[in-house]
C-alpha cells in the first residue's frame, strides 16, 4: 500500500527526522528537557503562522500560543529562527516521505495527491503554513536552493513512478515522464492554492476530480481508472 504524503502534518517522526538531518538544527547538549516540550514549541509556532502570518510568528507570540515566557523558548531554542527553520525542515520532510511499490496503480496515486491537499480545517491551515514559508525562504539564497532541492528530488520520484506506469501498459508509451511529473506537480500545487483560498468552490471532491482527470489524459488505450480508483486494465472490445 502506498504511504500517503503528509505534506504539511508535523507527525513527531518527522519532526525528529529533520532535527536529525539538519546540523543547524540539533538539539543543544545543555537541554535536558523532554522531546515533548520541543515538539509543543513547534506546534504552537504552526498554529501561530497559520492563525496569523508568518510575521506575526514572533517569540512572544508563539511563547502566549504556549501558555509560557519567551524564556522557556530560548531554554529549548537557540533563537527564533532556529524554532522557524525546524518548522519549515519538518514541513517539507512531510512532502517526500513516500514510497512508490512496483504494483502501484493510479489510484493509490491520486489517493496520496488528494490526502495531503487542504480537504479540511486542518490541512488547510498545513498550506497556510507552507505559503507564509515561501515568501521566507525565497529572500535567503541559501533556504531556496534547499527547497528547490527537495522539489526536484519530489520531481524525480514522480517521473519515476510514471515511467514504471508507461512500462505496464497504463500511461501511452508516448507521454514524456518529465513534462508529465512537472505538469502534474505546477496541478496539484495550483489546486492546494484554490483549496486553501477557495474551500467552498473548490472543496475535497472537486480537487479529487481534477487529480483524476489528469490522469485520465494520460491512460493508454483500453485502460480505465475502476470505480475504487484504481487503475487497471479494462475489457478491450473484440
Amino acid at each position: 500500500m502506498l504511504s500517503r504524503y503528509r505534506l504539511f502534518g508535523m507527525t513527531d517522526g518527522e519532526i525528529f527526522m529533520a532535527g536529525k538531518v539538519s546540523d543547524k538544527l540539533q538539539r543543544r547538549e545543555t537541554d535536558a528537557a523532554p522531546p515533548e516540550r520541543r515538539l509543543e514549541v513547534l506546534r504552537a509556532t504552526r498554529r501561530v503562522i497559520a492563525r496569523e502570518g508568518f510575521d506575526k510568528a514572533s517569540m512572544r507570540a508563539i511563547a502566549r500560543e504556549l501558555g509560557t515566557t519567551t524564556g522557556v523558548l530560548t531554554h529549548h531554542f537557540r533563537n527564533k529562527e532556529e524554532i522557524l527553520d525546524l518548522v519549515l525542515h519538518a514541513t517539507r520532510y512531510g512532502k517526500y516521505d513516500g514510497r512508490f511499490p512496483a504494483d502501484t496503480q493510479i489510484g493509490d496515486l491520486v489517493d496520496a495527491l488528494t490526502s495531503t491537499l487542504p480537504h479540511d480545517e486542518e490541512s488547510r491551515d498545513g498550506w497556510k503554513v507552507f505559503f507564509a514559508f515561501l515568501v521566507y525562504i525565497f529572500p535567503n539564497p541559501e533556504k531556496a536552493a534547499h527547497y528547490a532541492s527537495d522539489f526536484d528530488r519530489w520531481r524525480k520520484a514522480w517521473a519515476m513512478m510514471i515511467r514504471s506506469l508507461i512500462g505496464r501498459g497504463i500511461i501511452r508509451a508516448d507521454t514524456d515522464p518529465i513534462l508529465a511529473a512537472d505538469t502534474l506537480l505546477c496541478l496539484f500545487e495550483g489546486v492546494g492554492v484554490h483549496g486553501t483560498v477557495s474551500p467552498e468552490t473548490f472543496g475535497a471532491s472537486r480537487q479529487r476530480a481534477v487529480m483524476l482527470h489528469y490522469f485520465e489524459t494520460l491512460l493508454a488505450a483500453g485502460v480505465a481508472i475502476g470505480a475504487e480508483g484504481q487503475g487497471a486494465n479494462s475489457a478491450r472490445a473484440n
